[in-house]
Order: C-alpha cells, then sequence, then structure tokens
C-alpha cells in the first residue's frame, strides 16, 4: 500500500527502490508458497525416493563413505552459513531504526519520531505511540523474515536434492568400476544388474527434479534480477554506510543463486562422467552380454541432463551468468530512464 500511495502521489521509482524490491519479494514469496503447496506430494515423493536410494555407511567401502560424507558436510555448511548470514542481515537492516530511535530518545535525550525499516500502512499512529512502535517492529520483523527464509528455503530444497542426488552419481561410478573388475562368477551377475537398477533409478530422479522444483526456480530466476537491481540502485543513488546493508542483501542473493546453479552444472557433469568411469575400466574384457548393457548406459550418459526449469531453464553456470546480465541491463535501463527525465 506505501509504494502504490507514494507512486500515485508522483514519486519517482527511484526514490524508494528497497520499499519497492520488498513488495517484489512479497510477490515472489507468495507465488513460491502457492507452488509449494500444490507440489507438497510430489516434493514428498521425491523425498521418500530419494531415501530409499541413498547409500548407508555400512554398504560402502571406507573410502567412499569419507567421500560421502565430506560432500554432505559441504552442503550442511553452506545452509548454516546462508541461513545465519540471512538472519545477521535482516536483523541488522529491520532493527537498525530501533536501535538509533532507542538510543536518541532514552541516551541523548532528543525528541524523534519512531520510524521502521519498512512502510508498512497501520490502521493506528505509532510515531507518537511506543507501546504500538515496539509491536509494530516486532510484527514487521517477524513478516520479514518469514518472507527472506521462504525465498531462500525454496532454493536450498533445489540445492540439496541436487547435492545429493550428485553424491549417488558419484558413489554410482566407484560401482560400476568395482563390479567390472569382479571375477565373472553368479555374484557379478546379481551385482552387475543391481547396479544397472541403480542408475537406472538415479536417471528417474533427476528427471523428477525437474517437475518437482523445477518452477520453483523458474520463480526465483523471474523475480531476481529485480530484486537485485532494486537492491543495488537503493546502495549506489543514497551512497550512505547505513543504506549500504542494501548491497549485502543483494550480495546474499546472488550467493545464493550462484550456488544453485553452481549444483546444477556440478550434477549434469557427475552424471555425465559415468560413461568415463565405465570407459576407464576394463569393460571391453566383459563377455558381450555385460559390454551391450554398459555401451547403451554409457551412450545414455554422455547426453547431458541439465536440472531444467519449465523445459526453457536450465539450473547451471550460464544461465547464472545471464541473470547477472539481465540485471546489469535493468540497472542501466532504470538509471538511465530516470536520468534523461
Amino acid at each position: 500500500m506505501y509504494v502504490v500511495r507514494e507512486f500515485l502521489n508522483g514519486t519517482k521509482l527511484l526514490e524508494i527502490p528497497i520499499d519497492f524490491s520488498y513488495c517484489n519479494n512479497n510477490l515472489e514469496a507468495l507465488l513460491i508458497f502457492i507452488q509449494l503447496f500444490t507440489k507438497k506430494d510430489d516434493i514428498k515423493d521425491f523425498v521418500f525416493k530419494m531415501e530409499k536410494q541413498w547409500r548407508r555407511d555400512d554398504d560402502l567401502s571406507p573410502k567412499l563413505t569419507s567421500v560421502k560424507r565430506e560432500l554432505v558436510k559441504q552442503t550442511d555448511l553452506y545452509i548454516q552459513i546462508s541461513c545465519l548470514s540471512i538472519s545477521i542481515v535482516c536483523s541488522i537492516y529491520l532493527l537498525n531504526p530501533l536501535f538509533m530511535v532507542l538510543v536518541n530518545k532514552f541516551i541523548l535525550h532528543r525528541n524523534v519520531s519512531n520510524t521502521v525499516a519498512l512502510g508498512l500502512a497501520t490502521p493506528f499512529n505509532y510515531e507518537d505511540n511506543f507501546l504500538s512502535y515496539i509491536l509494530l517492529v516486532i510484527v514487521e520483523y517477524r513478516l520479514a523474515m518469514i518472507v527472506a527464509y521462504e525465498l531462500q528455503c525454496s532454493q536450498y530444497f533445489i540445492t540439496i536434492s541436487m547435492d545429493h542426488l550428485r553424491v549417488l552419481f558419484i558413489l554410482i561410478q566407484d560401482e560400476f568400476k568395482e563390479v567390472i573388475r569382479l571375477p565373472n562368477d553368479a555374484n557379478k551377475e546379481k551385482r552387475f544388474k543391481e547396479t544397472i537398477q541403480r542408475h537406472s533409478k538415479l536417471l528417474e530422479l533427476l528427471w523428477d527434479l525437474n517437475g518437482t522444483f523445477g518452477y520453483l526456480f523458474a520463480i526465483n530466476y523471474i523475480f531476481l534480477s529485480s530484486t537485485i537491481c532494486f537492491c543495488v540502485i537503493s546502495a549506489c543513488t543514497d551512497g550512505s554506510l547505513e543504506d549500504l546493508k542494501t548491497l549485502c542483501i543483494s550480495f546474499l542473493v546472488i550467493v545464493n543463486v550462484f550456488y544453485c546453479c553452481r549444483g546444477g552444472e556440478y550434477l549434469a557433469n557427475t552424471a555425465s562422467e559415468v560413461s568415463t568411469a565405465i570407459y576407464d575400466a576394463p569393460w571391453y574384457e566383459l563377455p558381450k552380454k555385460y559390454r551391450k548393457d554398459l555401451m547403451f548406459i554409457m551412450s545414455r550418459s554422455q547426453r547431458v541432463a541439465y536440472v531444467t526449469s519449465t523445459s526453457y531453464i536450465k539450473i547451471s553456470l550460464k544461465t547464472f551468468i545471464r541473470i547477472m546480465n539481465m540485471t546489469w541491463s535493468f540497472i542501466s535501463l532504470i538509471t538511465t530512464v530516470y536520468d534523461t527525465k
């Protein structure tokens, strides 16, 4: 309401960029919530399928167990640091006006009006009522943190799923190498069939990943450029140290998008490297019935299978570069239009 009212009163868009960015984030959060609600059964089924294919430490060699744990720890560390960074940056941004009001009123003994970080429209006057002001700050902080975590957690869903699926593809590579080197007996034929079936299940999970989380990334893809654009414009136009905190918000958004796109790139490369792992093993020494199956698997793996969003947007590093180019184009266009007026 505040942004609409200011815009109708003739306020230029560049004068309220951070407020417009917050409205943009609210709309994005609403669309993500709707998508998560409609896809909750698909997400549940995907998680259960992933659980069935997940490899326990007892089934792996010590070397592969170490590799699996290290990769999972890297993902967990990223999620912990990202959540902590979001909490710190958002708390500084949202609670800074309250801190300044408290310092001016109770330490410097100045008569200042109560201000909030976001221009929420309220049916009551909080500028002269300190209790109403504190309640508004609490509500504003809670709502903003819910929006922030909803936006980022939608990317965490995608990132964690891609990273865990990548771990399974790394493990299947070593499993193929091990099975190929086994002596020709009944146990080898059984292990061979189990490995092929497991690889087929992983390809199915890779395909399910597109339908389960594809639209979530598409929503982020559409809104990310405008969010980063207006945060950067806010910091650059105001130029004060206080407003440079918006750059921190932009930096967090960019890092999360980069990590998600990097996860998609790594997953596609790891899935295609199954053919390399088989080729490096002495597969040509196997009986003909094994060689035919392995040649089919190698042929299938060589076709790079990116996680796609709505069949058009690939979750890859090229997509990240495209997002950054689009963001820079938006910034240049908006600043040029308003500079000429």
